[in-house]
């Protein structure tokens, strides 16, 4: 072997002691997030903020690296560091940490980052908080049982651009909050009275509502109600179907959806329909308007009175 492959030999073994000699420990990964203490300012090559990652050689954090907004809260938030040193904050690992051979010894490399810490932060807190809202949610709309009667806070009207009539609303329903956080719709289908008692249930700032169904969907609640079966139900407590009963007529001719007959005036003030089919007098000056008379009570609905009959009178 000749002197100058003895000599390379050597060095070669020379630097390989050397490298197991400076063997540098680090125990971070890219991504990983970590807690460091500040140290001391660093402005060559690069300026930037050096940080002590305990168990790790020194990591550097580059100044636009450093949690702000913008470059104003970076510098502001680069004074206050420097000026505390031992300051302990939330860095992320960017990119894999290296060792390098410097002048015979083993350096290690680790870049952070305090911004990426922060977005990563806030990130889980959202996360946190939309699972919190989430569970919060579900065991609400859990709680809303189909068929249960509930008094809800009316939110506003629901409305969508008219397709008859552009530049104008189309009114379909109310927005209704039943539960916290949990609001329904009230379909105007669903409204005994229709516009008119829409608008007073909007003034009102109340209603009490029938839960038709709820559940949630993507993370929204998904409630259907209605007023005009609440009113039903009071209205069958009172006048279960078949019994007979007697009102004073306050209107005649075409009463609602091109149904003619009498709206007939209960002593409770409700309001039913009887419909000129079901009148069955043998005279209709007998069902004149003012005029007193006894019906029949049906279930059926209609323009959101209960139909009556006089069949059988």
């Amino acid at each position: 072997m000749n002197t100058t492959t003895n000599n390379a030999t050597a060095a070669a073994t020379t630097e390989a002691a050397a490298v197991e000699a400076n063997t540098v420990a680090i125990t971070v990964k890219d991504g990983d997030i970590v807690t460091a203490k500040v140290a001391k300012i660093k402005n060559h090559p690069q300026p930037g903020v050096l940080v002590v990652i305990e168990g790790n050689p020194m990591a550097f954090l580059p100044n636009g690296c450093i949690a702000g907004k913008n470059n104003e809260e970076k510098a502001a938030r680069r004074a206050q560091l420097i000026a505390n040193p031992g300051t302990e904050i939330q860095v992320s690992i960017m990119g894999a940490p290296t060792v390098e051979l410097v002048k015979g010894k083993m350096v290690g490399r680790i870049k952070v980052s305090e911004q990426r810490a922060v977005i990563a932060a806030e990130k889980t807190a959202r996360a946190a908080k939309a699972a919190e809202r989430n569970a919060a949610i579900e065991a609400a709309v859990a709680s809303l049982v189909p068929g249960s009667v509930v008094v809800g806070n009316v939110k506003g009207v629901a409305s969508k651009d008219s397709d008859r009539n552009p530049g104008e609303k189309y009114v379909y329903g109310a927005f209704v909050q039943v539960a916290p956080g949990v609001t329904g719709l009230l379909h105007m289908k669903e409204i005994a009275g229709g516009r008119r008692a829409l608008d007073a249930m909007v003034e009102a700032g109340q209603v009490e509502v029938e839960i038709l169904s709820a559940k949630v969907e993507n993370g929204e609640p998904r409630v259907q109600l209605s007023q005009k079966s609440v009113g039903a139900r009071a209205f069958f407590d009172q006048y279960p179907e078949g019994s007979t009963v007697k009102g004073k007529i306050v209107k005649t001719g075409e009463v609602v959806d091109n149904l003619h007959g009498r709206v007939i005036e209960l002593s409770s003030g409700d309001k039913v329909f009887l419909a000129d089919d079901d009148a069955h007098v043998k005279s209709e000056s007998a069902l004149a308007r003012g005029n007193s008379t006894r019906v029949v009570i049906t279930t059926d609905i209609v323009g959101g009175m209960v139909r009556v009959h006089r069949r059988g009178l």
